[in-house]
């Protein structure tokens, strides 16, 4: 079994929302990649990050998601992999949450995310999850959310 913990992201910090809603958020932590590295020590291989600021088309939280995977190992824009030596050996991270483009998806390998998830664009535009999934084999994931019993969208 692979378990994943996720680090939900709003206005830069870790949440956590009852069902999804913004009106209902349980948890607010500061620190999130100070989260995503508690889940290391803790022993977790894995991790799921998602930015629901960029999900919902209410921001971006792309520096924080950048931290997280620095702190697992990826790569900063001047080639410099050496801030997640501490972190890096095993950890996969995957990233998710209002990617929408070629670009987005390609951004977030380079800087170190093990996979991309993708929902919304996937499953209004078949053909472009296709050409993905050939450009980036193995890399890609696609995300359904459902609520009462039907795939949603748009965060």
């Amino acid at each position: 079994m692979i378990v994943l913990p996720a680090v939900d992201l709003r206005d830069g910090r870790c949440v956590q929302l009852v069902g999804g809603s913004y009106d209902a958020e349980r948890v607010r932590i500061d620190d999130a990649p100070g989260v995503a590295r508690r889940w290391a020590e803790v022993g977790f291989r894995h991790l799921h990050v998602v930015d629901l600021d960029a999900a919902t088309g209410r921001g971006s939280n792309s520096q924080v998601v950048r931290e997280v995977i620095l702190a697992f190992g990826g790569v900063t824009s001047d080639g410099d992999s050496s801030m997640g030596a501490a972190y890096g050996d095993g950890v996969d991270v995957q990233v998710g949450g209002g990617v929408r483009t070629d670009d987005a998806v390609e951004r977030l390998l380079n800087e170190g995310a093990r996979r991309v998830v993708v929902g919304t664009r996937a499953l209004e535009d078949p053909s472009w999850i296709d050409e993905l999934a050939h450009r980036f084999p193995g890399e890609v994931v696609v995300a359904a959310d459902v609520r009462d019993r039907r795939v949603v969208t748009r965060g």
